[in-house]
């Protein structure tokens, strides 16, 4: 709903850049209701879990927007992880759904229904773009984050929609987001501090920069600092430092 709030007051404002691939308010909400009218097609609903397993690209933000507008709950998986681990979060993680890309379905347990984005999209983009207008309760579960699993069996951590819209909420007040910025994504899609990466800039009108890159790598980061203006980055010390 925060995010919509945008998209009505500036649809074609800069929301996702990725090198030359822009991605307008407009263009991201429009792709992600029709991938919210084919997710309530095939069950997704209130706290149904959909597992997001994507390499870094606009999709990742068009995806897990599209689980909310649907209802149900994203648990972020990184392209990258062990397939033992990507097994274990499908099975702990109860999913119930799968979004992904063609080139990792090799490396993933079988999950009925698998929607590639790449490969079967035309499947969602018959429907329409409109919003859903699902009420989203303060108490519906929002995502499930899994731990490292250093010590153990990763555990998967439920997050709730309260929660989040409370920590997004100050993190926009307590650095003045506004339309102008433009956040950079350095942090992994699995990791909990990435979340708010992505939706902090899209309650405020900013735009989410994510860097053309598999793994982490300072150079690249530095170059994208620069040719894309960033205004803010959000990262751990020792990610930091090397930038520096």
């Amino acid at each position: 709903q925060r995010f919509e709030q945008q998209v009505e007051k500036h649809p074609d404002q800069v929301a996702c850049i990725q090198g030359a691939t822009r991605l307008t308010y407009g263009e991201l909400n429009h792709q992600a209701n029709q991938l919210a009218a084919w997710l309530q097609e095939v069950g997704v609903a209130r706290d149904k879990r959909v597992g997001v397993c994507l390499s870094r690209s606009p999709w990742m933000l068009v995806c897990t927007l599209a689980v909310w507008k649907a209802g149900g709950c994203y648990v972020p998986m990184d392209a990258d992880y062990p397939t033992a681990r990507l097994q274990h979060m499908l099975e702990a993680g109860q999913v119930d759904c799968l979004l992904t890309e063609s080139s990792l379905l090799a490396d993933l347990p079988m999950v009925e229904p698998t929607l590639c984005v790449d490969r079967d999209w035309d499947q969602c983009a018959q429907r329409d773009g409109e919003n859903r207008y699902l009420r989203t309760q303060a108490n519906q579960l929002c995502y499930l984050i899994f731990t490292s699993g250093s010590t153990g069996l990763p555990k998967g951590a439920a997050v709730m929609h309260q929660g989040f819209v409370n920590l997004v909420n100050w993190l926009v007040q307590e650095f003045a987001f506004d339309d102008t910025d433009r956040v950079l994504l350095m942090s992994a899609f699995g990791f909990d501090l990435t979340q708010k990466n992505l939706f902090a800039p899209l309650i405020s009108g900013g735009a989410v920069v994510i860097p053309e890159m598999t793994h982490y790598d300072p150079e690249k980061i530095v170059d994208t600092l620069k040719t894309q203006t960033i205004t803010r980055i959000n990262a751990a010390p020792s990610a930091f430092y090397p930038i520096l």
